[in-house]
């Protein structure tokens, strides 16, 4: 019986000890496990860091790239139209500059046609004593009231008007849709500084689109003797 108890103490101490074994091996593997899912969790933190400070400069330089393109189209909006209302108004002075000096004679000729109708008024009042009806009959001859001021036709007068082209707007809102773009990795990648005197040799390459990632692993430790059905 002590032959036995011997050989069954011994039994259990090597049971122990391998126990004690796999459990430190299990407590190293936990580690492991831990340390690696700590680098994973600030790979992420960085990655996330990355997504969200590139986010936000991108969103900053499209807003102030496009509010540069609307300064610089109004401006030039701006200037093609005061160019075009200087051109109006430069039509508008040569055009109206002799229809003024056609209204000015014109009453001119009103007014010597009133004053003339006055004085022949007053003349026929006197009668045939007054010489005032041979003076007026003298004047009348000497305005050649048969002669009238010619006035442009309608047809003769500049008749202003804004000849625009709609396909302008259709141009630029194709050009508007397709202008810039927005890429979620550089369009280069460098892949080596390497100094020399006075320079840097940078060796870079094109980025090609990446395909869609994979799916997420989780890595789970097993332990030793695990068998899955």
């Amino acid at each position: 019986m002590r032959i036995d108890f011997e050989s069954g103490g011994r039994r259990m101490s090597i049971e122990a000890e391998a126990l004690l074994q796999e459990a430190k091996e299990s407590i190293e593997a936990a580690q492991n496990y831990r340390s690696e899912l700590q680098q994973r969790l600030h790979g992420l933190s960085q990655a996330r860091k990355q997504v969200r400070g590139s986010s936000s400069q991108t969103r900053e330089a499209l807003r102030r790239h496009f509010q540069e393109l609307q300064t610089a189209l109004a401006r030039l909006l701006g200037e093609r139209l005061a160019a075009l209302l200087q051109e109006v108004d430069a039509i508008e002075q040569d055009s109206v500059r002799p229809l003024d000096d056609c209204q000015k004679l014109i009453e001119q000729g009103v007014s010597t046609a009133d004053e003339l109708l006055r004085e022949g008024e007053a003349a026929i009042r006197c009668g045939e004593k007054d010489d005032k009806l041979g003076s007026f009959t003298k004047k009348a001859l000497q305005i050649q009231l048969d002669s009238l001021p010619e006035v442009p036709a309608l047809v003769d007068v500049p008749c202003l008007s804004a000849q625009l082209d709609d396909s302008l707007l259709h141009v630029v809102r194709e050009r508007v849709s397709r202008h810039g773009s927005v890429a979620s990795h550089p369009p280069v990648q460098i892949e080596e500084l390497v100094e020399r005197p006075g320079s840097v040799l940078v060796r870079w390459c094109k980025v090609r689109p990446r395909p869609p990632p994979d799916p997420p692993y989780l890595l789970v430790p097993v332990p030793r003797g695990l068998r899955f059905a």
